[in-house]
């Protein structure tokens, strides 16, 4: 980046992000004087100042508008419609009911997580998006993702049992068994 004191600086991709949504954070009062004053004041706010027009044009790469930054960034998270207990003892946020859309926070615990993104580390995290049927490579992507094959006959393996947890769950949600073998690849994503 050529910062607004013309010195040179390099950053990773998601840092970049970060950095401009920290300080978007910080500037959301500055966009009752409009879109421009906003951005402006990211341009200022991050790191300790960049050239007004690298910053509107990141937010739009980023996140098209105010709007949709606000949306994704900056609104609070959707209030559950109602909260079960799984039969595991998950607590189960339902978001909404059809089609169903729930949450299940601490799914995994600290080290099973570690566990399963390390072994998405070894498969090479790519950066990619879908677009129709068809995944492509992007490296302007936003996020990293890798795809994880569940060798369903490993019955010790942490992937396969977080699988049949996840499948498990979802019969249980559902009311009907869904059957895990012969599913898709789990596809494993970090931003």
């Amino acid at each position: 980046l050529v910062n607004e004191d013309s010195s040179l600086s390099s950053h990773d991709a998601n840092d970049l992000q970060t950095e401009l949504n920290v300080a978007a954070h910080g500037c959301t009062d500055g966009r009752t004087r409009g879109v421009s004053a906003w951005t402006d004041c990211i341009a200022h706010n991050a790191y300790k100042g960049l050239p007004g027009w690298f910053a509107v044009a990141a937010v739009r790469d980023l996140w098209i508008s105010y709007d949709y930054w606000k949306l994704c960034e900056a609104s609070r998270s959707s209030s559950p419609l109602r909260v079960l207990t799984s039969r595991l003892g998950y607590r189960i946020e339902v978001l909404r009911e059809s089609p169903m859309v729930s949450v299940v926070r601490d799914f995994l615990g600290a080290g099973e997580c570690e566990s399963l993104m390390s072994a998405a580390g070894k498969r090479m995290l790519i950066a990619a998006h879908l677009s129709g049927n068809a995944t492509f490579r992007d490296p302007s992507c936003k996020a990293l993702n890798a795809t994880l094959h569940v060798d369903w006959g490993a019955e010790e393996d942490l992937l396969t049992l977080t699988s049949v947890r996840n499948f498990d769950l979802a019969s249980e949600l559902l009311g009907q068994e869904v059957p895990y073998e012969g599913q898709e690849p789990l596809s494993f994503c970090t931003t």
